[in-house]
């Protein structure tokens, strides 16, 4: 569940400077003075090799298998109608669609017109467009969805409603050429 800081608590440093015996409210402790505590802390402690700030980072190749792995409730297709419906149409799409409309004049085929590849251009201009904005759109959807779903879950414990279930898709293959090799064998 990720953890939501309010704003003024996200300016405070953690590390923040004494001035006397006094902990400053937002003034960050020097660097130097943050290794050098941390270098003799860690010796002190028994540790072989002093440590730095960066002493407890995540290797970067468990980081590249955390990002690899994907929560089952993010599906392709898990936009809401209603928000596609919602979506106004891009101005710039809406202009290119025109047009191509009057660049073809109503034909179904445009091969050999005069303006065949400006059309084409169009086409692949538009087609691109609507597929930047159909993964915005889905990218922005699910960091929504990701983002509020821990409160909607704790909203609805506290209202007593029974938390759903995620089912496991049960797999149904086919295959016929292992049907086959089951009757052979």
């Amino acid at each position: 569940m990720p953890i939501r800081w309010k704003k003024d608590k996200l300016k405070v440093p953690v590390f923040r400077h004494f001035k006397g015996a006094v902990l400053s409210e937002d003034e960050a402790m020097l660097y130097t003075k943050l290794l050098d505590d941390m270098r003799r802390q860690s010796l002190e402690s028994g540790q072989e090799k002093t440590w730095t700030p960066k002493f407890s980072r995540t290797p970067q190749m468990v980081m590249q298998q955390i990002r690899s792995t994907r929560d089952p409730r993010n599906v392709r297709d898990m936009v809401p109608e209603e928000v596609w419906a919602k979506q106004p149409p891009d101005p710039e799409i809406v202009n290119w669609e025109a047009e191509r409309a009057t660049l073809e004049q109503g034909r179904y085929r445009i091969a050999g017109s005069e303006d065949e590849d400006k059309i084409r251009v169009l086409t692949e201009d538009i087609r691109k467009k609507k597929t930047q904005s159909e993964k915005r759109i889905v990218k922005e959807y699910s960091e929504y969805y990701f983002c509020n779903r821990p409160t909607w879950d704790i909203e609805a414990q506290a209202r007593g409603e029974v938390e759903e279930e995620y089912e496991v898709p049960t797999m149904d293959l086919v295959i016929p050429e292992r049907a086959r090799l089951a009757e052979v064998l």
